[in-house]
């Protein structure tokens, strides 16, 4: 009976235990792919986040963010034009682009594993991702298969891989 009463009394008290709730400062999402051999470089904007994180609590822990789909600017107004078209974003029916934790681990101090579910134009597939969080900032590189999204289709000149960086100042 003490052990039960022990266990409620430790649950209740987990319950309790806050995470702490970061407001998003600033946020830069930048990605680069390759077409036709030339890296394009491009980014993203609206970013909007729920920032659950404590480094000593990582099961409690969240990060979720989604950007604009609309926003893509590679600094060529054509091009961005059509990658909100139905074959590539399908900005219009699909305008956001999220990102979700679902299991967070430490590396190191500062340095982290989170699985994440990433779901652009409504399709949804889990990514390993390495990131880092040191003077309130969490930094983020990873590539992703444009393909298992699909985004654009088989092609001889644009590359399936694009290098995504996150840099997302936190307060």
């Amino acid at each position: 009976m003490p052990a039960d009463l022990l266990m409620i009394v430790m649950t209740q008290k987990s319950k309790t235990n806050t995470i702490k709730t970061w407001e998003v400062k600033t946020a830069s999402i930048r990605f680069k792919i390759k077409n036709a051999g030339i890296p394009v470089s491009g980014t993203l904007q609206g970013f909007e986040g729920n920032v659950q994180f404590d480094p000593d609590n990582l099961a409690e822990s969240s990060l979720e963010g989604s950007v604009t789909a609309n926003s893509i600017d590679t600094a060529n107004a054509m091009r961005d034009f059509h990658l909100r078209m139905p074959d590539y974003f399908r900005a219009a029916k699909f305008p956001t682009i999220t990102m979700k934790s679902t299991h967070i681990t430490e590396q190191s101090s500062g340095s982290f594993t989170g699985k994440f579910d990433i779901t652009i134009k409504g399709k949804t597939k889990s990514l390993k991702i390495p990131f880092s969080f040191e003077n309130q900032v969490f930094k983020a590189q990873f590539d992703l298969n444009r393909l298992d999204f699909g985004v654009g289709g088989r092609s001889f000149v644009l590359s399936n891989t694009v290098k995504v960086a996150l840099e997302i100042e936190v307060e």
